[in-house]
């Protein structure tokens, strides 16, 4: 008897516990509230989180690459950023 309880709490219970530590993992906007101004200088489009790298000119004239990380490619193209490959049309200068 006492071994079937404790089989039923842990096939019960058990998942809950181990999924608790994951709900929090994805809360981008809750981490920084920073303004950068500076050249993007590389994306890396990877999952699960996409890479923007900046050089930012602090007022002594030094520049610092800082490596942001977002959200997937997904998340970056319906905000708007497209990925181009060399010899792609769209690579050409706007006129």
């Amino acid at each position: 008897m006492k071994t079937t309880l404790y089989s039923a709490l842990a096939v019960t219970v058990g998942p809950g516990l181990a999924v608790t530590p994951l709900l929090a993992h994805h809360s981008f906007p809750a981490e920084f509230d920073v303004d950068l101004m500076g050249t993007v200088t590389k994306v890396d489009w990877v999952n699960p989180h996409s890479w923007i790298y900046i050089d930012v000119k602090s007022d002594d004239g030094t520049v610092a690459n800082w490596s942001l990380e977002t959200g997937p490619p997904n998340v970056l193209y319906r905000g708007g950023w497209r990925r181009l490959f060399a010899g792609s049309p769209d690579n050409g200068p706007k006129k």
